[in-house]
């Protein structure tokens, strides 16, 4: 979760990896967004709301991470002064 696996290169293009998480986002994207607009949504509105679910989903991720790392530190913190 830390982030160790780089997407972009030192000139900052896209890895092959990276390339492979813009093709499958692009495929599970590409249906909702027809669907969406075949029952007359405006497009600019529902990439809104799928950018909004992205970022979301960053948050909860970093989020999660933040909290198991705060807990973790708690617990080590609560054995030393038990071991004490």
């Amino acid at each position: 979760m830390n982030g160790d696996n780089p997407l972009f290169t030192e000139n900052e293009h896209f890895t092959d990896v990276a390339m492979q998480i813009d093709t499958e986002a692009a495929c599970a994207l590409r249906p909702i967004i027809k669907k969406f607009l075949a029952e007359g949504y405006n497009i600019r509105e529902i990439c809104h709301v799928l950018i909004h679910n992205a970022a979301a989903l960053e948050h909860e991720f970093v989020l999660e991470a933040q909290w198991k790392a705060a807990k973790e530190k708690r617990n080590v913190g609560s054995e030393t002064k038990t071991a004490n």
